[in-house]
């Protein structure tokens, strides 16, 4: 994709959540999307994956919860990463997306026109899922330089970087970081001006604008 090596990863909890089955469909591709174009988290992942399947052959009828994650992985052995090859697509996307684009009857090809629909200035998004507990998933494109509203968030917020990089008040993000916000942050992503900033962005409800003018017109600007 390019020579950046991303620094920023999904957490241990939303990993082990992912191998063991627990995530929403929009939380899990995120996931996939940054798992097949980083090899440190392919690796994690799939010890998580190991580790899940025994959790679920020995407790099938026991919930695994979020603060037991930490000290089992603390369990694993010592071993060298396990790896799993890198999938590109010709067009130059992660693969689950190309996917997900063809589950959609959305052309996935290098010389397709993707069918963004601008929600505010700047802002173009392809919805890619809705579930009925209210995560939504959508791919955005910010054009260079522009801004997400100030704002936010009902639940977790998860995104996805493909192309591109925006920076916020927490930090500066760049092509194959996935970033991981809850409820207390408040912050307004801001594209780098060399290239517009592709990336998917998965919330649970919609987003809490801080200014009310936004706030009145929200339903306007489905972001």
């Amino acid at each position: 994709m390019n020579d950046y090596t991303p620094q920023h990863h999904p957490s241990e909890a939303l990993l082990m959540d992912h191998a063991l089955g627990n995530l929403a469909l929009g939380f899990g591709l995120a996931v996939d999307v940054h798992l097949d174009t980083c090899e440190q988290c392919q690796g994690d992942f799939r010890l998580m994956q190991e580790l899940a399947g025994g959790l679920l052959a020995d407790t099938a009828e026991q919930d695994l919860g979020r603060h037991d994650i930490a000290s089992l992985l603390d369990q694993l052995p010592e071993q060298e990463p396990a790896t799993m090859p890198l999938v590109t697509v010709d067009s130059d996307l992660p693969a689950h997306l190309a996917q997900c684009f063809l589950d959609l009857n959305i052309d996935p090809g290098p010389n397709s026109t993707l069918p963004f629909v601008t929600r505010a200035p700047g802002i173009g998004t392809i919805p890619l899922s809705k579930e009925a507990n209210g995560t939504f998933a959508r791919l955005m494109r910010i054009a260079a330089g522009k801004a997400v509203p100030h704002h936010s968030h009902n639940g977790l917020e998860v995104t996805a970087l493909i192309k591109g990089s925006y920076e916020d008040e927490v930090s500066w993000y760049g092509p194959g970081d996935f970033v991981e916000h809850g409820p207390e942050i408040k912050h307004q992503p801001i594209a780098g001006v060399e290239r517009d900033c592709i990336c998917i962005g998965v919330t649970e409800g919609p987003l809490a604008f801080t200014n009310p003018l936004y706030r009145v017109l929200r339903p306007f600007f489905p972001v």
